[in-house]
């Protein structure tokens, strides 16, 4: 059975471990967000949220090939809106291009790149000078 949790007292070296095993090199900081799936005591899965710049920024959503197409990532973002929405006007995310399904579910939307903060508009040219195929997307947060 899948266990979903925030971090509460892994190290950042040991999720910074987990995520270079995916093959992701970005920085990551103490001061995230992060959610992880687990699968007994093995780590299948982890997402966060940043805050950069005042803004919130979902960054870094990976899930061992093992475990994907079972519903984890879905639950894991899901859990991730109700988090966005107590804390967050908005949330940006720029997720590979046949991705942007999967974060509609939540409430994602494709915008322009003017719509976004310069500090996203420059990282998204990165990407795509890297000849990654990206979208740019943002959710605006539902109030209760």
């Amino acid at each position: 059975m899948i266990r979903i949790t925030y971090r509460e007292n892994e190290s950042l070296s040991y999720i910074k471990d987990h995520y270079v095993s995916f093959g992701y090199e970005s920085e990551i900081l103490e001061d995230d967000t992060y959610l992880l799936a687990y699968d007994d005591i093995r780590l299948v899965a982890i997402v966060r949220v940043s805050t950069e710049k005042d803004q919130a920024v979902l960054r870094g959503m990976f899930i061992d090939n093992e475990y994907r197409r079972k519903g984890i990532g879905s639950q894991m973002i899901k859990e991730l809106a109700v988090f966005i929405d107590k804390n967050f006007d908005q949330c940006f995310c720029i997720p590979l291009g046949h991705l942007g399904p999967f974060y509609q579910q939540i409430g994602f939307e494709k915008i322009t790149d003017q719509e976004a903060p310069l500090f996203i508009q420059k990282r998204i040219d990165n990407y795509r000078q890297s000849e990654m195929n990206v979208l740019l997307m943002k959710r605006v947060s539902i109030k209760s």
